[in-house]
């Protein structure tokens, strides 16, 4: 039998400089990295060239035209987050046209900020690609730890002193708040829930909720991907509902979040029901939910996944 050869998943990211300033993008409504600063990104479609796509990407995004032989490789990243892939980073000093945001259904702000003087929320993986840009470093890799050391985080139950945390956390990540699956308003701040924390330092969330003989996760936000932290979070969410007596662990995830749904499946679930159309009774009440989810994907699914306790 033939073996199905291993494939990388490939993006590009534009440093465009002016002045000694890089362009930032903030994230909005995507459902990964909402509130952080990124660049022009996106992912290789097939079929183009790594400084084509770059191009497009930021025709796409800012509504510049940059000749792809301005586009120089400055950088490349083998990355490891809920899946594996190689990042390309490339510069640009010289476009033609205005910058502005063409997709402000995903980014909710534009702005310079000087390559020595980040803001502190720029996506970790982007502020060491950066970094090595500035020192002339080409290859790196991120978020892959060595497997002889021990994960330096550890996993403890949500407490009261987390609440005001943790429901920014998801105001920050998922729009509001108030989280809405199956037709139901689930509020963070009421829910049991775990948290990873690393030198006193919080890098992940997840909540839960029991009912019957079932507990459904609400949530789960990692800060620090590609070391465990989402893995270690469903382990204790797991054990929480066998100690409570329930039948199944299930989750609701969204049409467009495809990595999410690899995630999932790598860890034991199984996709039980696709709920068509359930975004619809969603909106009404949150409103915050877009139309539109990661990589153009409109957002009309729920999608349950679940393991059999």
């Amino acid at each position: 039998m033939t073996r199905e050869r291993f494939k990388l998943l490939s993006a590009v990211h534009l440093f465009l400089i002016r002045e000694g300033q890089v362009l930032l993008l903030r994230r909005y409504n995507t459902g990964y990295e909402d509130g952080n600063y990124s660049v022009v990104a996106g992912h290789l479609d097939g079929e183009e060239e790594v400084r084509a796509a770059m191009a497009r990407e930021a025709r796409e995004e800012v509504g510049i035209k940059v000749a792809p032989q301005a586009l120089q490789v400055v950088g490349v990243m083998h990355r490891r987050s809920d899946d594996e892939r190689i990042d390309f980073f490339l510069t640009a000093t010289t476009w033609s046209g205005q910058v502005a945001n063409r997709e402000p259904q995903r980014c909710d702000r534009l702005a310079w900020y000087d390559l020595d003087g980040l803001p502190q929320n720029v996506i970790p993986y982007v502020r060491q690609a950066l970094e090595n840009y500035r020192r002339g470093v080409w290859f790196d890799s991120f978020g892959w730890p060595s497997p002889s050391t021990t994960p330096p985080f550890h996993i403890r139950p949500l407490g009261d002193e987390d609440r005001e945390w943790a429901a920014q956390l998801v105001a920050t990540r998922w729009g509001a708040e108030e989280i809405v699956t199956r037709g139901a308003i689930h509020h963070v701040r009421r829910l049991p829930g775990f948290v990873a924390v690393a030198e006193d330092e919080r890098v992940g969330l997840l909540t839960y909720h029991l009912t019957g003989k079932a507990c459904q996760i609400v949530s789960l936000d990692s800060l620090w991907p590609g070391i465990g932290v989402g893995s270690a979070l469903i382990q204790a969410a797991r054990g929480a509902a066998q100690q409570a007596g329930c039948q199944r662990l299930w989750l609701i995830t969204t049409n467009d979040n495809l990595e999410t749904l690899g995630f999932y499946q790598r860890r034991g679930f199984a996709l039980v029901a696709v709920h068509r159309d359930a975004l619809a009774v969603a909106r009404r009440l949150k409103p915050e939910i877009p139309l539109v989810g990661e990589r153009g994907i409109p957002l009309r699914d729920e999608i349950e996944l679940e393991i059999i306790l």
